[in-house]
Order: structure tokens, then C-alpha cells, then sequence
């Protein structure tokens, strides 16, 4: 495929090439042969190679050397689908089919596969990427040969194989991490191609293929008959298409694949992408030499290193800060406009309570403790802030605020971004008195931090009225390169333009922090762009099982988008098919939806990392903490 383009090196030799030879074989070996499997009657061993590479390898850098270059290494290796393509499905009653059912057959090759890749363990691969099968009842070769599926459609019992396959492939990858990981994180990645490519054949248009069913490369029906040769019937436009031949994808679709290895959620790749993988091992290596980081924005998450970390996630503290998407109640003790402390906000709590939090149940920070297995935090205004409750953390957010401290002046009183610091200050204090300075100290520095502003900067400021102070002062993009080069300030224009150009600059002010902070090991800022998150929801809400994304569940007017959502207001009956509560604010529904892709999301969505990497990377220190701020965009 394509991950060593992805890594920037050069494509590894054939291991039988004569020209894999002195410096090459540093760069490493491909062993791969058509035709293999895992079982020795689909193909031919090939780690007995393998050992014979690292042999030739010695004799050029010697033993230590070599057995750090392999240690060090990526290995891949593609095996499972000729188990089932070339000996279980080959004929009708294959001497395989005869001798097993399908449940148990594939309980036959993945202990047999388990041999295989404990020795690829024992030969010293210590990172071993390993995809699934494909969805091998949707090849063409399938397809020409079963006349019964004159649709096209895929063959339903094979589909039924690759899956049952892929599922039990990653238990046994989870049970050998178990094993064999130990302090050094874990050993295999499994890969869910079937799962990537079943996206791809399903709806081809949306991946810019125009063909899922025909190979470009073949003859017969659906071209999947016979191989591909010179006298073979040869698409124009090979991009348009998933498959090259009866059976292999083509170079387009093999990147998308390989994007998926180094980009992908946890539900195609697990237990972390290759991105991911290469992001610990750069840490670890790091902290070999006493230097280690990460962190986040955008929402914005940031990592001060320097403290033993907590022993699990459900242990570290959590602090918030905000505006009103995260505000947990703290405005219900100020005299303000921007309140939520009465009905019908929170109308799907327990209790049917409002609680401060503008939503019709869970808030971001509430859905992102649940992940954690922590309890929610609490407003740091709130009596019941104290004593143990203090060690959870605290929610400092008031809705209304922004970057600027002229943002929300119309709300009346609400706690400007720069009093949510001086009371995170006074929160290090009354901790200081309860555990003691450096106690208080490890908490903070290996703490989980939100932020999330910029909204209102936008919304309750540059646009609040059509020819606002700010609007008067600066064009839009000077607005947002106000925002985001001064320490009190944020972002910009016509909303969803001023959004998305807020955005890249914000991505690009993260980068240079990044840049700035990573050569002292302090601090590392990941960005999330929910923007992009809500939009994909906002365009196509029935992929995301919404039924409405333009009207508000509970408000007045058009769209129920007018006034504040109160007891005389039109309430939906079912909120979770409404990605807006408010007028401004999501469901508890989308918020869940907007989590998810914190802890899960791709590079496009959460860069450098999403918060279960952050939170592996984490694990896999040994030494210096994290503390880590997370900053939401608009």
C-alpha cells in the first residue's frame, strides 16, 4: 500500500531482489508473495526469511545494531484473506468446508495466525501493524462467478466470514497485547479493512469512485473473470474505480486505505492508529532522555509535562473553562441574563432539573467525565466545592464569555476568561491548605483542562449589532489575528466564514506554540475543530440520526430560533433527534456526538492527536506527567 510514502521513505526492496544489499537493507525488506496464508497448504512460510534478513543485517552493523533497527521498526503483514478466497470458498465443498464449519474454521486459522505473529514477536517486531480481511464476497472475481447475484450485490455468506474473522482477530490482537506488551504499550494494531472498504462499495460516489463492482482490469462480467493481462479489457480513468483486478484495489483506493492506518478512529483501527503509534514511540524515546510532551486545543487540550501522572484516567483532576456550552452553573449565583437554572433545561436530567447547564441533559464536560468513568465536576462557585470534591477538580466556565473582556458586557455579570484564572488561582490555594503545596501541584500538573471560547467573540461581540465597536475597528481578518496574537483576545466575519478562518489561524497559532513549547517539554496544544464536526451533522443529520439540524427543540419563531428557550416555549417531544437545544446550544445527543470524536476523531477533525491518544501517551510515560488543556472552536 502506501504507509511508507506516509512515513516519507523510500519503498522497501523484495527480500529476493539482487538489489537488496548493503544500505537498502537498512531501510528494511518486503517478504510478501501472492498467494500466501496462514496456513501452510495456502501459501509458503515466510519467516524463515525474516531470521535470515536479520543474519545478512548482523554482518554488516552487527547484532546490537540489528537488534535495535528491528526492534525500532514497522512491520506490516496482510494475511486471512487467501484462507478464505483460495481454500474455504475455492469450490463448493473445498476439503477445508468439509472438514469445518465457519465458526470453527476461523477459530483454526487464528490460532494458527497466533503462532505465526508470536514469532514474528519472538524475532524482535515490537510494532506489527495487522490488517483484516476485506470484504472479499464484494470482489469481482466473486461477483462474475456467482450468476444467482445478477444485482451485483455481495455475496452474503462470505461477507459473514470476513466479519466473523475481522471481530475474533481483534480479540485475539487484544489478548496478545495482554501477553506480550507489558511496560513496553502495546505490540499489535489490528485494522478493520473490511470495515474501511465496505464505506467505499456502499456509496462510491462519496470517496469520488464511480465503480465499486466492476475492476478496472478483466474480462467477463462485472471484468472479474480470468486475470489481468494484455488482451484484457482496460478502464480509461483507473481513479474511478475501487477495484484494479478480479480481486486487488487500486492505487487510488490503497491510499485511502493506507490514510485510514495512520488517521482512523479507534472503530477501524485499535487499539491506535499509526499516527498515534508513532506519536508514543517518538515520546517514549523522548523520555528516555529525560524530555517528554503532549496536549490539546480548539476546544483546546494542553500538556504541562513534568509530574508523575495519575494512575488512571478516572484519577485525574478535570478543570473547565468557558463559555456557556460548558458552563455547569456558575451563573446561577451571579445576577445575569445568561442563566439556565430554570425549566425546561434540563429536562432529561434524573431529576428533571434545570442545573445551569444550557442543555436539555449532559453538557461536553459531563459526556467527557462519563468517558473518563470520573463523576462530573462541579461550578467553582457552588457551595458544595469542597473538601474531597476538590480533588476532582472544578468548572470555572460562565456563559457569556469570550476571549475579550468586552464580549457578554450585555449579559450583565458574568466571569470574564480573566477571572476564570484568578479563581483557578484561588482553587490552587484552597488546595494547598487541604493537601499541601506540592501535592496540589501534582494534581494540577497532571490534570485534564477544557477550554472553550471564541464563540461569543463572535456572536455577543463582532456581530452583536450590524455595526458593532469592534466591527467599526477592524476588518474581519485583522479581527482574527487581533484574537489570536493578543493574550486577552480571539477571532472572526460573516459567521461561518469568520468560523472557519478563526479556525486555520487558530490551527496555525497552535502549530508555532507547539513548535515554541515542545523544545522545553512543557506544554503541547491539540486543536478540535468542531465546526467541522457539527457541520457534517448540520449537512446530512440522518447519517448522524438526527431528523432536524436547522430548527431549535426548544424556542419561538422561525426555526424556534427566537427569544431564550422558557416554559412558554415550543419543545420538541423527542430532543435526541435535534442536534440544537436552543438557539445556540447543542442536545445532550450532539453533545455525545461531539465527545466521541474528541476521544476518537481523525487528524482532520483533532490534530495532533485525539484524546485517547493523548491519554495512551500519557500511560506509556514512566516519568513526567501531563496536564492537559483541551480548547474547543466555535
Amino acid at each position: 500500500m502506501h504507509a511508507g510514502e506516509y512515513l516519507g521513505s523510500e519503498p522497501v526492496l523484495p527480500y529476493l531482489s539482487p538489489e537488496l544489499d548493503g544500505d537498502k537493507m537498512l531501510v528494511g525488506a518486503n517478504f510478501a508473495s501472492a498467494g500466501v496464508g496462514i496456513l501452510n497448504d495456502t501459501g509458503i512460510q515466510f519467516l524463515v526469511y525474516f531470521a535470515q534478513y536479520q543474519k545478512r543485517l548482523s554482518s554488516l552493523i552487527g547484532a546490537e545494531q540489528t537488534a535495535r533497527l528491528v526492534k525500532g521498526g514497522l512491520v506490516l503483514i496482510s494475511l486471512g484473506s487467501n484462507e478464505f478466497g483460495g481454500n474455504y470458498y475455492q469450490f463448493p465443498y473445498s476439503a477445508r468446508s468439509r472438514e469445518f464449519s465457519l465458526p470453527d474454521y476461523v477459530n483454526y486459522v487464528l490460532s494458527e495466525y497466533k503462532q505465526v505473529l508470536t514469532k514474528l514477536y519472538d524475532l524482535g517486531a515490537r510494532r506489527v501493524l495487522v490488517p483484516g480481511v476485506g470484504p472479499i464476497g464484494c470482489a469481482p472475481a466473486v461477483l462474475a462467478q456467482l450468476h444467482s447475484l445478477q444485482d451485483g450485490s455481495c455475496h452474503p455468506e462470505m461477507q459473514r466470514s470476513a466479519e466473523m474473522y475481522n471481530q475474533r482477530l481483534m480479540a485475539m490482537l487484544r489478548d496478545l497485547n495482554a501477553q506480550l506488551g507489558g511496560g513496553g504499550g502495546d505490540v499489535f494494531v489490528g485494522v478493520d479493512t473490511h470495515r474501511i472498504m465496505s464505506d467505499f462499495i456502499e456509496d462510491p460516489e462519496a470517496y469520488g469512485f464511480a465503480n465499486a463492482k466492476d475492476a478496472c482490469c478483466g474480462h467477463g462480467r462485472f471484468n472479474g473473470m480470468a486475470p489481468c493481462n494484455l488482451i484484457a479489457r482496460l478502464c480509461a480513468d483507473r481513479d474511478a474505480y475501487v477495484f484494479w483486478d478480479a480481486f486487488h484495489c487500486t492505487e487510488r483506493a490503497n491510499r485511502l486505505i493506507a490514510r485510514q492506518f495512520m488517521t482512523g478512529s479507534v472503530d477501524v483501527i485499535s487499539p491506535m492508529n499509526l499516527s498515534t503509534v508513532l506519536a508514543v514511540d517518538h515520546i517514549r524515546r523522548l523520555a528516555l532522555h529525560a524530555m517528554a510532551a503532549s496536549s490539546w486545543l480548539l476546544p483546546v487540550l494542553i500538556s504541562c509535562l513534568g509530574i508523575m501522572l495519575p494512575t488512571s484516567d478516572a484519577a485525574r483532576a478535570f478543570f473547565v473553562f468557558g463559555d456557556s456550552l460548558v458552563d455547569s452553573g456558575n451563573n446561577n449565583y451571579l445576577v445575569t441574563a445568561a442563566r439556565a437554572d430554570s425549566p425546561p433545561y434540563g429536562i432529561d436530567t434524573p431529576d428533571h432539573r434545570a442545573t445551569g447547564r444550557f442543555s436539555n441533559g449532559k453538557n461536553l464536560p459531563d459526556v467527557i467525565s462519563e468517558y473518563l468513568g470520573s463523576e462530573p465536576v462541579l461550578p467553582y462557585l457552588s457551595p458544595e466545592l469542597d473538601g474531597d470534591k476538590m480533588l476532582l477538580g472544578a468548572n470555572f466556565a460562565s456563559a457569556g464569555a469570550g476571549i475579550l473582556n468586552d464580549t457578554g458586557i450585555d449579559f450583565g455579570n458574568i466571569i470574564h476568561i480573566s477571572k476564570q484564572l484568578v479563581y483557578f488561582a484561588q482553587y490552587q490555594k484552597r488546595l494547598s491548605s487541604l493537601i499541601g503545596a506540592e501535592q496540589t501541584a501534582r494534581l494540577v500538573n497532571g490534570a485534564l483542562v477544557l477550554i472553550v471560547l471564541g464563540s461569543n467573540d463572535f456572536i455577543n461581540n463582532y456581530y452583536l449589532v450590524p455595526y458593532s465597536a469592534r466591527s467599526r475597528e477592524f476588518s474581519l481578518p485583522d479581527y482574527v489575528d487581533y484574537l489570536l496574537s493578543d493574550p486577552d483576545g480571539s477571532c472572526d466575519p460573516e459567521i461561518q466564514r469568520a468560523v472557519e478562518l478563526y479556525n486555520r489561524r487558530l490551527m496555525a497559532t497552535l502549530n508555532e506554540l507547539n513548535a515554541q513549547q515542545l523544545g522545553g517539554g512543557d506544554v503541547v496544544f491539540v486543536g478540535i475543530q468542531t465546526n467541522r464536526i457539527i457541520s457534517d451533522a448540520f449537512a446530512n443529520p440522518e447519517a448522524y440520526g438526527f431528523a432536524t439540524s436547522k430548527e431549535a427543540c426548544c424556542g419561538q419563531g422561525r426555526f424556534n430560533g427566537v427569544g431564550f428557550c422558557t416554559k412558554d416555549s415550543n419543545v420538541c417531544a423527542d430532543r435526541d433527534a435535534y442536534v440544537f437545544w436552543d438557539q445556540f446550544h447543542p442536545t445532550e445527543r450532539a453533545n455525545r456526538l461531539i465527545v466521541q470524536k474528541i476521544f476518537t476523531g481523525s487528524l482532520d477533525v483533532v490534530s495532533p492527536m485525539n484524546l485517547s491518544t493523548v491519554l495512551a501517551v500519557d500511560r506509556v510515560k514512566s516519568q513526567p506527567a501531563a496536564a492537559h488543556l483541551i480548547n474547543i472552536q466555535p
